[in-house]
């Protein structure tokens, strides 16, 4: 099938899935505003729950032109543990040891730009053994994830690592003065539009023009609600800044190149044992970007914990594929896109946040999420089969089973509720 073809059947699609993640949002900021008697939406918890999102997002967003390419990286949690216990250790024992008079911003800075070249070089040798040498990603990102874990334990010794700095926790803790922030998030918006104008210049598809614009407004209309969300408590918190002006340079990159749709080798749309098959030398570049976000993801991890610990990371991998599940992000397939996978990700932050202010055990939150990428991998499947036209006897059992799934997850979820 035709690349413009195939692009053009998902828009659509994207645009619905977009507009299901705005109704699920708010129906569970209202679900857990009522159970947590208001405590969900106080300024305070807003302001930690917009820090706790952006961590996990800025990996899905690396995650997802990743697994439409047909792979998966199954080492980002571990490399953004690994980076955040390097950061952490480079921080508070290495160079205080070694340059014992140096001021904190350098050692920060210097910890910083070590941590994000250490995760470029991770991903650009997953991306050499994946896209040069054909090796299949989910083995050298199972090989990776092993090997950094044992890192990570090797860097700790089973230990937290403290004290951390004033400039690094800056990055995981700090907020900009709410006039910078109302700067910042006038130029972005304006960027924004700035460039959704260039790219409808360009392009002669009325429905890329429709979603283009639908998209760039809700961004824009995002980026305010957090300016106002977030600044209510004490300003504008910095791992937000960061993570905006990140995932918008990531954007352009994305819109601008074919990195968000590199496909498999001999791909197929009807072969779904390519899931796992060697990729095209395109896919090289994917992998540097991921070790990028993860890794920065790490950093601002090391800063939100002041410390370093072994478990740092943990839960990443998990929370990325099931964000870029609910975003309707498909294998194979051009399915979900950068804004659905943002609001996929606040869902997930407000799901733990909400559980954790319940007081729900972290095993049950764990219930919850596989049940929630269970029924998303279901109805994405669902969808893809019917969008490719192909395989749809297949249709019905994965209907049944996603419906079984979600009917699962709302008797659990509906017990912890009666159980708080």
């Amino acid at each position: 099938m035709d690349n413009s073809i195939e692009k053009k059947s998902y828009l659509i699609p994207n645009l619905l899935v977009i507009i299901g993640l705005g109704f699920i949002l708010f129906s569970l900021l209202g679900l857990f505003t009522m159970v947590t008697s208001g405590i969900m939406i106080a300024p305070r918890n807003l302001s930690n729950l917009s820090r706790q999102a952006v961590m996990v997002l800025l990996i899905a967003i690396g995650m997802m032109p990743i697994i439409r390419s047909g792979e998966i990286d199954l080492s980002v949690g571990a490399l953004a543990g690994f980076v955040s216990v390097l950061t952490a250790y480079l921080n508070s024992k290495f160079i205080p040891e070694i340059l014992p008079g140096l001021a904190p911003v350098t050692n920060t800075t210097i910890c910083v730009i070590t941590g994000l070249i250490t995760g470029i070089i991770i991903g650009s040798v997953h991306g050499i053994l994946i896209g040069f040498i054909k090796f299949p990603g989910f083995i050298v990102t199972f090989v990776s994830m092993i090997i950094l874990s044992f890192g990570i334990g090797a860097i700790t010794e089973g230990l937290v690592i403290i004290p951390i700095n004033e400039p690094l926790m800056t990055l995981g803790q700090g907020y900009i003065n709410i006039s910078i922030g109302i700067l910042i998030t006038i130029v972005l918006c304006i960027a924004i539009i700035i460039v959704t104008i260039l790219k409808i210049i360009s392009n002669k598809n009325p429905e890329n023009i429709i979603l283009q614009s639908i998209g760039s407004g809700i961004s824009i209309l995002i980026l305010i609600l957090l300016l106002i969300i977030t600044s209510i408590y004490r300003g504008l918190a910095v791992p937000v800044v960061i993570s905006s002006i990140v995932i918008f340079i990531i954007w352009i990159i994305y819109s601008s190149t074919r990195l968000s749709s590199v496909k498999p080798v001999s791909h197929d749309k009807t072969d779904f044992k390519l899931l796992f098959a060697g990729t095209t030398t395109n896919s090289f570049a994917l992998y540097p970007v991921m070790g990028f976000l993860a890794a920065l993801s790490g950093i601002i991890l090391t800063g939100y914990l002041s410390a370093g610990v072994k478990s740092a990371g943990s839960a990443y991998l998990m929370d990325a594929v099931g964000i870029c599940m609910l975003a309707g992000v498909i294998f194979l397939s051009s399915g979900g896109s950068i804004l659905s996978v943002i609001i996929a990700s606040i869902i997930f932050a407000v799901i733990s946040n909400g559980m954790s202010l319940m007081n729900v055990q972290i095993f049950f939150q764990y219930i919850v999420k596989f049940f929630i990428i269970g029924f998303s991998f279901g109805t994405n499947l669902i969808a893809l089969l019917i969008i490719k036209g192909s395989n749809k006897k297949y249709i019905l059992p994965l209907a049944i089973g996603a419906g079984v799934v979600m009917l699962t997850f709302i008797f659990i979820f509906y017990r912890m509720i009666g159980l708080r």
